[in-house]
């Protein structure tokens, strides 16, 4: 079988790079910060250079080639998180669905999410794509649907060739 059977549909998306740039002078600039707050408040520099810390990570994460995508094609979609590919076939796959994270009683932040057909746990798809969460949405749900009515299709005309 070939690798795909639609090659015009495989869609790959990378992280934006303007946002990764932005994250690194940031998180440059609290450092720097933090250094110089250790002499006088040394609890408050040594947190600001841990945020730093985290900032260097998620900018290292956007910038470096290969460390962070996500490949949707016709037979499923492969998320790769700093160096690690997850790979995910369609009928693994039960819908998507954008919903938010409660980390506060008043805070909350939307974020997409893969609900698997086995009830294992749901795994979040990260928003740093250059796509709007509801774009993000809409291509893997079309891809998704698209497949599940070629499989249909398929169960359909598979079942014509059973019967006598």
């Amino acid at each position: 079988m070939p690798a795909s059977l639609h090659q015009q549909d495989r869609v790959v998306l990378r992280p934006n790079r303007l946002q990764g740039v932005l994250i690194l002078l940031l998180a440059i600039g609290v450092g720097l910060m933090s250094m110089a707050l250790l002499i006088e408040f040394p609890l408050a520099g040594l947190g600001g250079l841990g945020i730093s810390g985290f900032g260097l990570k998620c900018a290292q994460s956007r910038l470096r080639r290969g460390a962070t995508w996500i490949e949707i094609d016709s037979f499923g979609f492969r998320l790769c998180r700093n160096y690690r590919v997850q790979n995910f076939s369609w009928e693994e796959v039960d819908h998507f669905e954008i919903r938010s994270n409660q980390n506060a009683e008043c805070s909350t932040i939307p974020m997409l999410w893969m609900i698997p057909t086995d009830n294992e746990e749901a795994v979040h798809i990260p928003s740093c794509f250059g796509k709007r969460l509801d774009e993000m949405l809409e291509l893997v749900s079309h891809h998704h649907n698209r497949s599940q009515a070629l499989m249909a299709n398929l169960k359909r005309f598979e079942s014509t060739l059973t019967t006598p």
